[in-house]
């Protein structure tokens, strides 16, 4: 073992006690703030809540906060803990009015990708949002399509051949969670429980 000059000692020692002393004076303060959560509990006040205050004040980014929350209630809509999706939840919350419909429509313009659309059935009639090749995007009154008429025992006078898009496993996705948040049965889901 090597022995350590006399000042290299010294510098030790005073290392020491200050981290001593500031160990006391946490001791001290760590007191006093249970005490506070104490003096706020015994006045009806949630400690845990106050706590969750304290720490957000604390925080240095509030979008962090914000981005941490959105995370939060996502996995807490994911394994049920939620019963809606906090963005549908967000989209409801703003179209309750005109101005906040107004909104709401303008957010998505800018979200649709070029080529895409968008319907939007929010705070009054429904809405197609789309984006041209060139980026231009567009709002228009949309009317869901009725079903054709088939006639039966006579003979069509015309073809009717309809282009159907490949499909789009996010515009699939959307249109699944749209039909869980209504209620309705997912008829990709039947058959699925063999």
């Amino acid at each position: 073992m090597t022995a350590l000059k006399s000042e290299t000692v010294d510098r030790l020692k005073t290392f020491l006690e200050a981290i001593d002393s500031l160990e006391g004076e946490r001791a001290e303060i760590g007191d006093e703030i249970r005490a506070q959560y104490a003096e706020a509990k015994a006045q009806g006040f949630d400690p845990k809540a106050i706590r969750s205050m304290v720490k957000r004040r604390r925080a240095k980014n509030p979008d962090q906060i914000a981005e941490d929350e959105q995370i939060l209630e996502t996995y807490m809509h994911a394994v049920g803990m939620l019963p809606e999706n906090p963005l549908a939840a967000a989209i409801a919350a703003l179209a309750s009015d005109e101005l906040g419909r107004d909104q709401v429509i303008d957010g998505l313009k800018q979200m649709v990708p070029a080529g895409r659309e968008i319907i939007a059935k929010v705070g009054g009639d429904p809405v197609r949002i789309w984006r041209d090749a060139e980026g231009v995007a567009f709002v228009e009154p949309w009317t869901e399509p009725k079903a054709p008429k088939v006639k039966t025992g006579r003979k069509a006078s015309a073809t009717v051949l309809s282009i159907v898009p490949k499909s789009d496993p996010v515009k699939d996705a959307a249109d699944r969670a749209e039909r869980r948040s209504r209620g309705e049965p997912d008829p990709d889901d039947e058959g699925d429980d063999e």
